[in-house]
């Protein structure tokens, strides 16, 4: 009978010692997550401070989303929740399955309106849950181009 209570008395300190174990653990991934998500506040709030920075006092919403994207920023959806919470643009919700701020469709149309001139390039892998945008770096190099072929055929016209 002793030789079971001392089975016993072992086996519930191994279980006490891989609870505490597990507790530890956990604790220390809480610890994690919280480090990390400080982190993402600290970094979104440079962001916001450096677009509001950059931007003028009567910046319209195309002004904030493409700022937005120059500064790193490059999900549509993130776009569309910082302009809902930072910057006072409308704050509903949609209430379906992704739970977008309303304000998405027009973060796209802004955006996509800068893919149209060139300014911007939406990436591939963009799909039907967010748009990725970045900075087109041919844009400058194309607009040197043009000017380059204004200036050869005036001088052509002399």
């Amino acid at each position: 009978m002793k030789n079971y209570l001392k089975i016993d008395d072992m086996l519930e300190a191994e279980r006490k010692a891989q609870r505490e174990a597990e507790y530890k653990r956990q604790q220390q991934e809480n610890e994690r997550i919280e480090r990390l998500l400080q982190e993402k506040r600290e970094k979104d709030a440079k962001l916001i401070d450096t677009v509001k920075a950059q931007l003028s006092y009567g910046a319209t919403f195309n002004d904030i989303a493409y700022s937005l994207v120059l500064n790193g920023q490059h999900s549509a959806v993130a776009i569309s929740h910082i302009m809902a919470d930072d910057f006072g643009f409308d704050k509903r919700f949609s209430i379906g399955v992704m739970k977008r701020p309303y304000i998405y469709m027009d973060v796209l149309l802004s955006l996509k309106k800068q893919v149209d001139n060139g300014n911007l390039i939406m990436d591939e892998s963009s799909n039907i849950e967010d748009c990725i945008f970045c900075v087109n770096p041919y844009h400058a190099e194309d607009s040197c181009n043009k000017t380059d072929e204004v200036q050869q055929q005036t001088l052509l016209l002399f």
